[in-house]
């Protein structure tokens, strides 16, 4: 299974909305601040928030910016 990881920062009211989408339809993923994590969302090549990232095995298989409910619930029915 892939592993799902959104990237959000602060005072950014999309990234509540895609937050909020990915519980509200019980997907497991992990949040990481990009204020906490800027090495890290940069070595991703996050360059804005929301961005949803899937990847397995270190591989990324899915690189998506900014929030659209149905884009999130294609992108995890893909790979959940």
């Amino acid at each position: 299974m892939a592993e799902i990881i959104l990237f959000v920062g602060e005072n950014c009211p999309a990234c509540g909305s895609a937050e909020t989408f990915l519980k509200k339809n019980r997907i497991r993923f992990e949040e990481i601040r990009v204020e906490e994590a800027r090495e890290y969302a940069r070595a991703l090549g996050v360059m804005s928030v929301p961005t949803l990232i899937v990847r397995s095995g270190g591989a990324i298989l899915e690189h998506y910016v900014g929030f659209q409910g149905q884009k999130y619930k294609e992108i995890v029915e893909k790979w959940a």
